[in-house]
């Protein structure tokens, strides 16, 4: 992994030459060959690799995952240190500063995990390259009403309240309609409000909802002579 050795051996192949084309080597790895580069030393950070796949992404909770180890490579230097630190979605600390290694993690909260990997060569020379590994709420809030629904009513209809709960989520949103069989038409209303109904079938239907976009409904059904 990387270059143990500080040297690396380079085989390439030109197609069909002409007498005075230039070669330019432009780039090996991390490090840009340039004026600047032969005048100023090394001014490249090196570059990272990983022992395995690693890319921001989304997960479950409970889900595990092993963050891989990341090694370094330099053109101009074998001299470097690669350092990882993992932050959860609380950003409490889960390792800070460690040599890199492989790294065991199960999502045990919802949020946003934070991996960092930084590696310094023996001119200072750095990088740090965050990756975000999400975990994401799937679960619907749940919908309980205060009280019940009589199956028949007359005249108006006071709309219950309900209480909403996520799993995650301190304040879901919830909405109310009332709707009409008979013609499809909804309306929105609020808890405690009284709404004069016509003759009819009724739904009054409470949609809950996430920032997650995950939703539940709960449906009850009256009739208005």
């Amino acid at each position: 992994k990387g270059f143990p050795n500080a040297c690396a051996l380079l085989r390439f192949r030109v197609d069909s030459p002409q007498t005075g084309d230039i070669l330019s080597i432009y780039r090996i790895s991390n490090q840009l060959l340039s004026r600047v580069g032969i005048a100023y030393g090394d001014l490249a950070a090196p570059a990272l690799s990983f022992e395995g796949a690693m890319y921001s992404a989304s997960f479950l909770k409970g889900e595990f995952f092993i963050i891989p180890k990341a090694f370094a490579y330099d053109v101009f230097s074998n001299v470097y240190d690669v350092k990882m630190s993992v932050l959860d979605p609380d950003g409490e600390s889960l390792v800070s500063n460690i040599p890199s290694m492989d790294y065991p993690l199960v999502f045990n909260k919802y949020g946003t995990y934070t991996v960092s990997y930084t590696v310094k060569d023996e001119r200072d020379n750095s990088l740090t390259q965050r990756f975000l590994l999400i975990v994401r709420d799937t679960e619907a809030p749940t919908i309980t009403l205060k009280g019940n629904y009589k199956d028949t009513y007359t005249g108006s209809v006071t709309i219950l309240n309900a209480e909403v709960k996520d799993n995650f989520e301190a304040s879901p949103k919830l909405v109310i309609f009332v709707e009409n069989i008979d013609d499809n038409e909804r309306e929105f209303v609020n808890p405690g409000d009284k709404v004069n109904l016509e003759k009819g079938e009724y739904n009054i239907i409470y949609y809950a909802f996430d920032s997650e976009g995950n939703t539940s409904r709960l449906v009850k059904h009256i009739t208005v002579k």
